[in-house]
């Protein structure tokens, strides 16, 4: 039997059942070759998983970053914010120190005694 001859006899095995061959009508050859394109797409797929995994965990690991930034950032947001109502306190403090000096300075040079 040659190629041909196995070929369509493969081919009519698959088609009487749909998708299921009719493995006792195959003969060594052709079955050797189904079990070789089996393996084939079996190591194909395998492979084909294990790049799909590799991109699902650099997403993963893309998406943690992601979340770890926008923490930092609320927690950076949120340390401005306060270190902003600081700045603002400290700078009353100094205007009001600053008017306390010139208050006491116009005292002194107006007439003002010094002990």
């Amino acid at each position: 039997m040659g190629k041909r001859d196995a070929d369509k006899a493969k081919k009519d095995a698959l088609s009487k059942k749909g998708d299921a061959p009719d493995l006792r009508k195959l003969n060594r050859v052709q079955l050797l070759r189904l079990l070789r394109d089996a393996t084939e797409e079996n190591e194909r797929l395998s492979t084909e998983l294990a790049a799909t995994k590799e991109r699902l965990d650099e997403a993963e690991r893309k998406l943690e970053d992601r979340r770890i930034a926008i923490e930092d950032s609320e927690s950076l947001a949120e340390a401005s914010l306060r270190l902003t109502g600081m700045f603002a306190a400290a700078q009353h403090a100094i205007d009001l120190y600053g008017y306390n000096v010139a208050l006491n300075t116009s005292k002194n040079v107006s007439g003002g005694s010094l002990s």
